[in-house]
């Protein structure tokens, strides 16, 4: 029987990738609590409001003046419309899924 190496052991671990200690585990089961919960808290969540337009910050890249993403060509900021927009993302999922259940 072949034994996989553990991402977050040591060389030499006898642990297989699966295991609880493996380093990855804990990201795979906080992202998608996080991801839903930014989702679900959009308006407190986003710095801006997704549709506020600053036109002295037309396409300016990322990290410029405290915007994480950069801005769009109508000045918007690019972070809060990308977690406005996954709200979106959320509601198809939760509908598709729940219409293959029936």
């Amino acid at each position: 029987m072949r034994r996989l190496r553990c991402f977050g052991a040591p060389p030499g671990a006898a642990r297989c990738a699966g295991c609880p200690g493996a380093g990855w585990w804990w990201w795979a089961r906080c992202a998608p609590s996080s991801s839903s919960a930014s989702r679900s808290f959009a308006n407190l969540v986003a710095p801006y409001p997704p549709d506020e337009q600053n036109f002295d910050l037309i396409e300016s890249p990322p990290g410029a003046r405290r915007r994480s993403f950069g801005t769009d060509r109508f000045g918007r900021d690019v972070l809060s419309r990308v977690i406005h927009g996954s709200r979106i993302s959320l509601y198809v999922a939760a509908v598709s899924i729940g219409a293959s259940r029936c």
